[in-house]
């Protein structure tokens, strides 16, 4: 079991932290003051701060030599109410972002919307529906 916290804008300095950081040598949930909650697998930490977690079970591991993968099955998604659009989870609320390795190694927020998803498509070729 494993769990993936995606956390927001305002929790960039302590997502920084926790990838420079070594949890072998300090504490990443006292030093950045996460406050850590478990769900219905009772075995994979969430990070209450973040704005999204989900729980996963490993399906399989993969050794790829220099590190591993690891492939799961998402079982439960949790979003804080303040992110959420009529019951739905609206990415303009969570605010996430994305690291940016090259050319720049920064972090970045999402930008503005450049389509409609199942429709910009259509203007490569005529799909019927």
């Amino acid at each position: 079991m494993f769990s993936i916290n995606i956390p927001s804008v305002n929790l960039v300095k302590e997502t920084d932290y926790c990838g420079i950081v070594s949890g072998k040598q300090t504490d990443k949930v006292a030093d950045c003051k996460f406050h850590i909650f478990y769900g219905k697998l009772a075995n994979a930490p969430l990070i209450n701060e973040c704005p999204v977690n989900l729980e996963c079970n490993a399906l399989h591991i993969l050794n790829l030599g220099s590190h591993e993968m690891v492939v799961g099955q998402i079982e439960e998604v949790y979003v804080t109410d303040s992110c959420l659009t009529e019951g739905e989870p609206d990415v303009n609320k969570i605010k996430p972002f994305l690291w940016v390795i090259r050319p720049t190694d920064q972090y970045w927020n999402l930008g503005i919307p450049i389509g409609k998803a199942h429709d910009i498509g259509k203007q490569v070729k005529l799909v019927k529906e």
